[in-house]
């Protein structure tokens, strides 16, 4: 089914940490309060999108770093004392104090594939990913959802 715009979500709470239902036997349980449309069970997934951010993050300084070093820009813009001011903010604030440079690019790299890694391997252990006990449960018709 699909879920649109017209469709009433219920969040529901108490299904305890770490259940095994499945979505279908949720929305089973659910059917008798109405058509149900989807389930959504609530899992772990903060660590998985800050590890994300955290490699987004790095992509975007990695890339700033390698354009600069091959338009050289650091040394056009240091020739007033308002070009060095704004790029050594630039430098402290965007690239974290790095400097343009291949040692930079080597330690950004190492910290995306660490990164990668702990995704991998919360991937691969599923274990780590668990139900938090939560669902957002959504019905057809408003009449159902308030039924719940």
């Amino acid at each position: 089914a699909t879920v649109t715009a017209g469709d009433y979500s219920v969040y529901v709470d108490g299904f305890g940490k770490g259940n095994v239902w499945s979505r279908r036997e949720v929305a089973d349980f659910f059917a008798h309060y109405g058509e149900v449309v989807s389930v959504c069970h609530l899992t772990n997934t903060h660590t998985i999108v800050m590890l994300e951010r955290k490699i987004q993050t790095l992509l975007n300084i990695r890339n700033e770093l390698e354009t600069r070093m091959l338009d050289e820009y650091e040394q056009r813009e240091k020739s007033s004392r308002l070009g060095f001011l704004r790029e050594w903010l630039f430098r402290i604030i965007v690239l974290r104090g790095m400097k343009a440079n291949e040692e930079s690019i080597d330690n950004i790299e190492r910290k995306i594939a660490l990164a990668k890694r702990e995704i991998a391997k919360f991937d691969g252990d599923k274990s780590k990913s668990v139900h938090l006990g939560m669902a957002v449960v959504t019905f057809n018709y408003e009449q159902h959802a308030t039924n719940c």
